[in-house]
């Protein structure tokens, strides 16, 4: 099973990629700017690292690429089945990593603002909210699996509604904190990750990233 996992791993890291490069090939019409992006993307350090091993983070990224996706091909059809689309994928995402959040709001922002002629109306809102649920739903996959198979190790028992709603808001890990808690109780500081980045950025992204920067 794990090397099942990983495998699996591997594989949603290189749908990021691909994701990615379909991407810029939509927007640029260029294969090689495409094939540059996709490239860079998968071949970075931190995408490779959490390729390699069973984690949320690859999915994690090919969620985000696959909005990057929907969200370019919306700017360019306008329509409603890519916008629905986009609804189910958010859903999807705020299942598998929180921080995603961040991500979606913006998306949702900026796609209810530019197609608010076509999708600010009551039942097409109704319709995306449907997707949005619909991408929710392994939430309750997870509840009726609890009755069934009780996990030895899990964010909350499911089969209680406190329980469900520790899981859901992951409040064992700390909700939509962007880094665990240390063994002294007290997050990781955030301007001082950012400042590291930022010292890594050159070798994260083999060097061109500063430059393009």
């Amino acid at each position: 099973p794990a090397y099942q996992m990983n495998v699996l791993n591997a594989l949603l890291g290189a749908g990021a990629g691909a994701a990615l490069h379909l991407s810029v090939v939509r927007l640029t019409h260029n294969p090689l700017a495409g094939a540059f992006a996709g490239c860079f993307y998968a071949f970075s350090r931190l995408p490779w690292m959490y390729s390699l091993v069973a984690e949320v983070f690859a999915l994690n990224n090919l969620f985000t690429a696959l909005l990057v996706l929907l969200v370019v091909e919306y700017s360019i059809t306008r329509s409603r089945r890519t916008a629905y689309a986009g609804a189910l994928v958010c859903g999807l995402a705020l299942t598998n990593q929180h921080t995603i959040v961040l991500f979606v709001f913006f998306i949702a922002l900026w796609v209810l603002w530019v197609g608010r002629r076509d999708l600010c109306h009551f039942p097409t809102l109704v319709k995306l909210g449907l997707c949005g649920l619909l991408g929710l739903s392994p939430y309750l996959y997870m509840v009726v699996v609890a009755f069934r198979n009780v996990a030895e190790v899990s964010w909350g028992d499911q089969r209680t509604l406190s329980g469900f709603f520790s899981h859901f808001l992951r409040s064992e890990y700390g909700t939509f904190s962007l880094a665990a808690t240390d063994a002294h109780g007290e997050e990781g500081h955030f301007v001082k990750g950012m400042i590291l980045h930022a010292r890594e950025l050159w070798n994260e992204s083999l060097t061109i990233g500063p430059i393009l920067i």
